[in-house]
């Protein structure tokens, strides 16, 4: 089904994944932020802004970041199923986690939230033999 040579690509691919997603939550949480500030009154709506800009920066920076890992591999490029196979990993955490008692179990529903998005992009982007 995944058309891996092996397991270091997708390694690689998933790391690449996982540290583009940390500097796309950076610049997320600074948007959020700077959405926030520019509100008239200062509440808690700040973090809201702040978590929001947090968690959809992971996403798109995760998504980014399998795309350009996955080309330097020399893969078949496709940016759409890097993207957005990293942000249904993404939201079918945020989705589901009432429905599966995630919210109860938070370190769980953040460790999903966290490495998801990763591997989903990563098995998306299959090498070509």
């Amino acid at each position: 089904m995944f058309n891996f040579p092996d397991r270091l690509t997708f390694l690689k691919t998933a790391v690449g994944s996982l540290l583009g997603g940390l500097a796309g939550a950076l610049l997320g949480g600074l948007a959020g932020y700077v959405a926030a500030k520019l509100q008239p009154t200062a509440t808690f709506g700040d973090l809201i802004y702040l978590l929001t800009g947090l968690v959809l920066g992971y996403g798109a920076g995760t998504g980014m970041a399998a795309y350009l890992t996955h080309r330097m591999l020399k893969g078949r490029k496709s940016f759409a199923r890097a993207f957005f196979s990293a942000l249904t990993g993404l939201f079918l955490v945020v989705f589901l986690s009432e429905p599966l008692r995630l919210n109860q179990v938070q370190p769980l529903m953040w460790v999903l939230l966290f490495l998801l998005p990763p591997v989903l992009a990563a098995l998306m982007l299959p090498l070509d033999p």
